[in-house]
């Protein structure tokens, strides 16, 4: 038998394949645990661009192919996509009654849920989110954008507010609030509990799904190790989403290329993010808010860019980590109560670009183990603005 190659992605989403890689019938599956194609296993292949529905209020054929006939949980969207993807899919997850009490898993739990090939993309998205630019306002708590369109937004929606009005665009302040107030949005402007005054220069980010580790609500031993664990998978996107009280990690990302998060919440998690094993991920408009390790972590090669985030570390968290030759590209960020805001170590290279450190973060900067950090216009308020050690360089 000829050797057949895998199938190849072209420019346009709408192609398919080419050449003679595996078609379906073929007699092919692909195996995620090392990125191979098994013969006698018979795989499916997309033929269109997608789009999967999530509601766990729904009663309909639960075929995933509109919000009356949703999938009531995100892991059974992800398992029902076809074995190798070639074009854009979509999972959108609608708000529900009560959080989503789940670990997603793909690729990382082959005993139990599908391995996926994607060579196209997939975004799983929150329902509606928002994040646009603040109009101008007077009033705490609320936000103003006669732009927007607020029709869906409801009183228990998180808000993300973060200042870019600080120098050469700095986030110099950033609140974490909730949706209290819906009267006005015909016209523009919802009400929040927080304490900020949001005009000018900030920007909001709002979501509505939320997904959480816990099945009580509470941190206590309910609390699974992970919300999302993927593995060996390309080109997932993570968006608009809500995520807490995660045991170990929100999200733990292996040997993971083309990877994004956008527009999310995260907080009371001991661990935010983690990206291992040469995985590539760009992070952009999140909130870490953490009670145990740290915020945002890369290992094992891996290549991050985090931009326009904030985290807050309860005092015992540091923000953005990096360790094991990772290289890590952190700008216009804000660092808070954090027992080191960004820390390089092991061979690692961290840029902390236009960020902001308050002064209740314990470490500011810290390299180590020849680690190298780029402080360019940091602005660096830390209880100890630096630390070095063991051929670790600041500059």
């Amino acid at each position: 038998m000829a050797d057949k190659k895998l199938p190849h992605k072209m420019g346009d989403a709408q192609d398919a394949y080419h050449g003679d890689g595996p078609q379906e019938g073929d007699g092919w599956r692909y195996d995620a645990t090392d990125r191979r194609f098994e013969l006698g296993k018979l795989s499916t292949i997309s033929r269109a661009n997608k789009t999967v529905y999530v509601d766990q209020a729904a009663t309909g054929a639960g075929d995933g192919t509109s919000w009356t006939d949703a999938f009531t949980t995100i892991q059974d969207a992800v398992d029902s996509l076809e074995d190798i993807i070639v074009h854009d899919y979509t999972i959108r997850v609608r708000k529900g009654t009560n959080p989503y009490r789940e670990t997603v898993y793909l690729n990382s739990d082959p005993a139990n849920h599908p391995a996926k090939l994607i060579l196209g993309s997939l975004s799983i998205e929150g329902e509606h989110y928002w994040n646009a630019n603040c109009d101008n306002n007077a009033v705490a708590g609320d936000i103003v954008d006669a732009d927007a369109d607020f029709d869906d937004v409801e009183v228990g929606d998180r808000v993300l507010l973060l200042d870019f009005n600080g120098a050469s665009s700095k986030c110099q302040a950033y609140e974490v609030c909730t949706v209290d107030d819906i009267s006005g949005a015909a016209g523009g402007t919802i009400g929040t509990d927080g304490a900020k005054t949001a005009t000018t220069g900030w920007r909001y980010i709002i979501v509505k799904t939320k997904v959480s580790g816990s099945d009580d609500g509470t941190d206590g031993g309910t609390a699974r190790n992970y919300i999302f664990h993927l593995q060996t998978v390309d080109n997932v996107g993570i968006k608009g989403l809500w995520m807490d009280f995660s045991d170990s990690l929100a999200i733990f990302y292996t040997y993971c290329r083309g990877m994004t998060l956008n527009t999310c919440i995260i907080e009371n998690c001991d661990y935010g993010v983690r990206a291992v094993g040469m995985t590539y991920l760009t992070a952009q408009y999140c909130f870490f808010g953490v009670q145990g390790w740290l915020g945002l972590g890369a290992g094992e090669q891996s290549v991050v860019g985090a931009y326009y985030d904030a985290y807050e570390g309860g005092g015992a968290a540091s923000g953005v980590h990096a360790e094991r030759s990772c290289y890590v590209n952190s700008r216009y960020s804000y660092f808070d109560n954090c027992a080191c805001a960004i820390d390089a170590r092991d061979v690692s290279m961290v840029t902390g670009w236009h960020s902001t450190i308050e002064n209740d973060c314990t470490v500011g900067l810290r390299a180590t183990f020849n680690s190298g950090l780029d402080k360019s216009n940091v602005t660096n308020n830390a209880g100890t603005a630096e630390s070095t050690s063991d051929g670790g360089v600041i500059a």
